[in-house]
């Protein structure tokens, strides 16, 4: 199946439903597919096939439209993170060689600052206002016609370079393959988390790997709506005005949410599913949100390289009064979806025993990337025999449910012992005052490093250093139990997605001085 097939099939099916609302556009699956192929043929009349196309901007129709019309044009979408500043912006033109950059307008001041750093982009394109040496989007496409473009292509043929967030060098670009994508519109679908009824709020970014699963519910046949960038009251009145039945956030984000004053002001009894991603969900925070929305709560782990999720923690997994045993899970990540193939290996390439031992996460599975583009050796090291390594460090349960700890670079190594963050800010997100926190180590002359914990409070909340230590040390072994405790005034650094970024906080804070 192609990316357009999928366009063809919602279109005959649902021809007069909503498929994308947006800023006051709504159109319905027939009119998005008439755009999609108006765009796929300007593309067609500019580019050739196996071009790169890149955009930078927030969530619009024109965004989701693009993701489907580039790739049925024959060429490669690639969606830029629009914090990027302009030396990586131009970085990422020149890995992918991208001929064509489009831009919303808000962003187009970028362009002139980047003219003469990107030699291969030769057609500039701007949706909105208009700017000077930039085509208008909306008329270019406006004067194509709206009949399927006549291509040859093939599932393996890749649709989407989708970079990664680089938190270690540049960013690489994940090649994503028309089957990659549809595999995990299909799975997603099978587990549970799509369906054809449902009226979705997409809160993520859509240059993020997120980004599928607005394109996932559009596969099914829901109706999607965007926000242009999270902003808590601006959700909760979307859900009261457009009687949305699913939506998702990262972490930070429903913590916003759920901390907002106004929350209590809107009606959000017609949300039935709440998916949570990007990176784990405090336990005190799910706990606080199934009181308040319900058992409605579905966890989905996956990464860019996977085409986003392989996991899942379904709302029926989510119990909180019962044995200790099924209580824990709420801190796992499920299980494998079907169609994804999900092991936790040891250093020998074994399965690691259930209930203890420690090891990495390895996927296999028809959504596992071609590679990265243009990087040979960073694709032999981490897809190996036909397995995706995902450098995610993981335990088992006796019933296969994956308790991931951290990633492998996140992991303090202090005196010889191996310390893992999120177990230790699972305990201090007990602390009723906490907002968020992130747990780092720094260099320690005596034993390699120490434990660091950085600390957001509530507003009108108080704690002390003594009192997070304590904490730790009622619930943790001693030696995990963080030395200092810094408490900032501001938010912690976060990733468009909401994931706190402790590459940041290691440079700033990760320092014997602290």
């Amino acid at each position: 199946m192609l990316l357009n097939d999928v366009i063809d099939m919602n279109a005959r099916r649902y021809p007069d439903k909503e498929a994308v609302c947006s800023e006051g556009t709504r159109l319905t699956f027939a009119q998005f597919r008439d755009r999609v192929y108006k765009t796929a043929n300007a593309l067609r009349s500019m580019l050739q096939p196996g071009d790169r196309v890149a955009i930078l901007g927030e969530n619009c129709h024109q965004y989701v439209e693009l993701y489907f019309a580039v790739p049925t044009a024959g060429m490669v979408f690639v969606p830029l993170n629009y914090r990027l500043v302009e030396r990586e912006i131009a970085y990422v033109l020149n890995d992918s060689g991208a001929r064509m950059f489009i831009v919303l307008d808000d962003y187009a001041d970028r362009v002139e600052g980047l003219l003469g750093e990107i030699p291969d982009v030769e057609h500039f394109l701007c949706i909105g206002k208009t700017f000077q040496g930039m085509q208008d989007y909306e008329e270019l496409i406006a004067g194509s016609p709206a009949h399927k473009p006549e291509i040859t292509g093939t599932e393996d043929d890749v649709a989407w370079f989708i970079y990664t967030s680089g938190t270690t060098g540049f960013p690489k670009g994940a090649m994503l393959t028309h089957k990659n994508v549809t595999s995990k519109f299909i799975n997603l679908l099978l587990n549970g988390n799509t369906a054809s009824d449902e009226i979705s709020l997409f809160n993520f970014p859509l240059f993020h790997i997120a980004g599928s699963v607005a394109l996932s519910q559009l596969y099914a046949g829901s109706t999607v709506h965007l926000i242009k960038k999270f902003e808590p009251e601006q959700v909760l009145s979307m859900i009261e005005k457009e009687k949305i039945t699913s939506t998702g956030f990262a972490p930070t984000m429903f913590n916003f949410l759920l901390r907002h004053p106004a929350i209590d002001k809107y009606y959000t009894e017609s949300v039935k599913r709440i998916s949570y991603g990007a990176s784990s969900m405090p336990v005190e925070l799910l706990r606080e949100g199934i009181a308040r929305f319900g058992n409605v709560f579905s966890q989905l782990y996956g990464l860019t390289e996977s085409t986003g999720t392989v996991t899942s923690l379904k709302p029926e997994e989510h119990v909180t009064d019962g044995p200790e045993k099924i209580v824990r899970r709420l801190a796992s990540c499920g299980k494998e979806l079907m169609n994804v193939h999900a092991r936790v290996v040891n250093s020998e390439g074994d399965d690691v025993q259930p209930e203890g031992e420690m090891g990495e996460i390895i996927l296999r599975g028809d959504n596992i990337m071609k590679g990265y583009w243009n990087k040979p050796e960073a694709t032999a090291e981490t897809i190996v025999d036909g397995w995706l390594y995902t450098g995610d460090m993981a335990w088992v349960d006796d019933e296969g449910y994956m308790f991931i700890t951290d990633r492998q670079k996140d992991m303090i190594i202090s005196g010889a012992e191996n310390i893992y963050p999120r177990e230790i800010e699972e305990v201090i997100y007990q602390h009723p005052a906490v907002m968020e926190v992130s747990v780092i180590g720094y260099p320690d002359d005596t034993w390699g490093e120490s434990v660091l914990a950085v600390i957001k409070l509530k507003d009108g909340g108080s704690a002390t250093e003594e009192e997070i230590i304590e904490l730790c040390r009622v619930n943790l072994a001693s030696y995990k139990k963080p030395r200092s405790v810094l408490f900032l005034d501001e938010e912690l650094p976060k990733n468009p997605s909401g994931k706190i970024l402790k590459k940041v906080l290691r440079e700033k804070y990760g320092k014997p001085s602290v």
